[in-house]
Parts: structure tokens; C-alpha cells; sequence
């Protein structure tokens, strides 16, 4: 089947218009719907083994990270985490801050 020229033109010049108008609403800068980057990360856990010189155990904790460096860890009732900050929870979960890649394969 084929449309007549005149409904053909006529979806043509819908459909240009329509493309014009995303286009031109899409490049307004006044409403950049751009995420933006989150100014650190936080990550709560049901434990945290911060790896210092005793190993120590935080139970219900928060690791605060900004850029690439460890910010804080603690109990999250004494850290405050900050507005723009992206979180995470992993509340049931166990969190080894520091530690790359603790997967290991041994035989005993």
C-alpha cells in the first residue's frame, strides 16, 4: 500500500517539526538536565573492618570517600554524611575498605 503524496508530505513535515522541536528543547542551556557528579561517596555496612593496626570491627558503620581517598570511617551515629554526597547501603553486607581484592583461593 502507498500513501497519497499529500498525507505523505504532510507526516514528512510532523515529523521534521517534531525533531526540530527536540532538538532545539534538548540544547536549551537553562534547562540542563545533565546529572551531576556526586561530591563523594558514602557507603553504609552492616561491618566495616577498617584496616588498621588492630583491625578494628565498626559495626553498623559509614566510609565516607572523596575523590579517590578514604574520607572517614566511624559508627554511622557519629558521621555525618554530607548533602551532595551519593550513598549507598549495603547494610547487611560486610565492607573492607582499602582492601582491593580480598577473593582468594588457598588449601589447607
Amino acid at each position: 500500500m502507498f500513501m497519497n503524496n499529500r498525507l505523505t508530505r504532510g507526516l514528512m513535515a510532523t515529523l521534521l517539526l517534531s525533531s526540530a522541536a527536540i532538538c532545539c528543547r534538548a540544547a536549551d542551556p537553562a534547562e540542563d538536565t545533565t546529572p551531576t557528579e556526586p561530591a563523594g561517596l558514602a557507603f553504609r555496612a552492616a561491618k566495616v573492618v577498617a584496616v588498621d593496626d588492630n583491625d578494628t570491627i565498626i559495626n553498623n558503620a559509614v566510609v565516607l570517600v572523596s575523590g579517590d581517598k578514604i574520607e572517614k570511617i566511624g559508627p554511622a551515629s557519629e558521621i555525618e554524611i554530607p548533602e551532595k554526597y551519593r550513598v549507598y547501603d549495603f547494610s547487611e553486607y560486610w565492607l573492607l575498605p582499602g582492601i582491593v581484592d580480598a577473593h582468594n583461593h588457598s588449601s589447607a
